[in-house]
């Protein structure tokens, strides 16, 4: 399963000034939604600097900033998940992420088309999608 981004790489090709939106389009939509749940709390603990950080760290450097929030949603076609990164999303951070998101759609064997999703429009119908209680 491969990601790419679609977009040009901006500031000497340290990032884009865009926001991680992933579109995974596959027949298992729910089962990769919930892969996606995982891989957005994952995300949260992503810094600038591309290190995913352990939960049980006490501080971050302050200029290694993750995503100040992450959200999962649904439609027919596809289960989209993205990360508030205030429009900026380094290149390291863009990497970690993309290996969090094909580890976790793999460890459920989830088959997909994965693409970075910038388009607006695009999943404008979908629902959020909750956390599994059972």
């Amino acid at each position: 399963m491969a990601v790419t981004f679609g977009t040009g790489c901006f500031d000497q090709g340290r990032g884009w000034e865009a926001e991680p939106r992933f579109r995974v389009a596959t027949d298992t939509v729910e089962l990769a939604a919930d892969a996606l749940l995982v891989a957005a709390e994952r995300f949260m603990m992503v810094g600038e600097s591309g290190t995913e950080h352990s939960e049980d760290e006490d501080f971050w450097d302050e200029e290694d900033r993750g995503p100040s929030s992450t959200a999962v949603s649904v439609d027919e076609d596809a289960a989209y998940v993205a990360a508030d990164t205030d429009a900026w999303l380094s290149r390291r951070m863009a990497d970690t992420m993309k290996s969090i998101l094909v580890q976790e759609l793999t460890r459920v064997g989830v088959s997909a088309v994965v693409t970075a999703d910038y388009d607006p429009i695009r999943g404008i119908r979908a629902r959020r999608w909750p956390a599994r209680t059972s």
